[in-house]
């Protein structure tokens, strides 16, 4: 971006210390909103489970659930092949009750997320925009850095942190690189067939 940009200031302005007491203060109540849920017995999943989780629900679904756990209530005995997997204490009967207090939670709960949501995506973009920002400058400073460093060892001193970091991930890069080409090679090699 280019000079005068005008989110600038508001980015530079993070580093006041008015900002830095706003996102300490925004930290408190997020261990405080946490503290308050968790007393609720707050189920946590795997990555794997939460990408495949089946509980992601469409706008208006939970009423739709519940117009079918009302469905199953007027003529259980059609529904009764479901009985051993209502979350019931009844093995034999149909029962709504743990699936209705699954949809009430998730009532509950689904206002509080969309809140949180909508917060993470604030504050996320908001530090993307400061990242992107920084990057302006550091992404061709690291390459005239880069260039210089090997002729002028006051930069590469000042530097070495980035140097390493980013050096970094092109040897890490060439290192797997040449280990998988040692590894296909020894895969090709065949044992000497018997006559």
């Amino acid at each position: 971006m280019t000079k005068g940009n005008p989110q600038k200031p508001a980015i530079v302005a993070a580093a006041d210390q008015s900002f830095k007491a706003a996102v300490a203060e925004a930290l408190n109540h997020v261990r405080d909103a946490r503290r308050a849920v968790e007393v609720a017995g707050l189920q946590t999943l795997t990555d794997d489970e939460r990408l495949h989780s089946n509980g992601k629900l469409r706008l208006k679904e939970p009423e739709a659930m519940v117009a079918v756990l009302d469905a199953i209530d007027v003529a259980p005995g059609v529904f009764g092949a479901l009985a051993p997997h209502d979350h019931g204490v009844d093995p034999e009967a149909v029962e709504t009750g743990p699936s209705r207090a699954a949809v009430a939670r998730y009532q509950t709960l689904a206002p509080l997320v969309q809140a949180l949501d909508q917060l993470v995506r604030d504050v996320g973009d908001d530090a993307l925009v400061a990242a992107s920002l920084a990057k302006d400058v550091t992404v061709p400073g690291y390459a005239i850095l880069r260039a210089n460093a090997p002729i002028n060892a006051r930069l590469k001193s000042a530097g070495k942190v980035a140097l390493d970091f980013y050096g970094g991930f092109g040897l890490r890069r060439t290192q797997k690189n040449k280990r998988a080409a040692r590894l296909a090679g020894k895969a090709t090699r065949t044992t000497p067939s018997s006559k």
